[in-house]
């Protein structure tokens, strides 16, 4: 390899990171984690005994409302993106480093993918 690949292959690799910092500190994970914890919270708190069982399924919730969570986030930022550009202007839709079509099909694909997860819950009454 050349020295030039290997600044080419640096600035690509700064550049992915970027991007994926950009799209992860869009869906805003303090807030989606923290509703995640609330969903198991609230499910610890109805249920009178837990066994291995539930795990899969309390896995299986919490991922699905941080996905869902997290899509909700995105879509927010996609209506809200003319005020953000005066409140909030250093947030990447208002920025422009993630275009409003990118944004919503972001929200979208997150959320689509939560309620698949939630699919995924075969034993609901066991979670609830």
């Amino acid at each position: 390899m050349s020295i030039h690949s290997d600044r080419t292959e640096s600035w690509c690799t700064r550049l992915m990171r970027a991007r994926i910092y950009t799209y992860v500190a869009e869906i805003r994970p303090a807030n989606c984690l923290m509703a995640a914890f609330a969903a198991l919270i609230g499910i610890l708190v109805s249920k009178t005994t837990l066994s291995f069982r539930v795990i899969g399924p309390i896995v299986l919730v919490f991922v699905a409302v941080f996905l869902v969570a997290a899509g909700g986030n995105v879509i927010n930022d996609y209506f809200d993106v003319a005020i953000d550009q005066v409140n909030k202007p250093r947030r990447a839709l208002p920025s422009g480093r993630i275009t409003q079509k990118n944004a919503l099909f972001y929200a979208i694909t997150l959320t689509l993918f939560g309620v698949a997860v939630a699919l995924f819950i075969k034993d609901r009454k066991s979670v609830v």
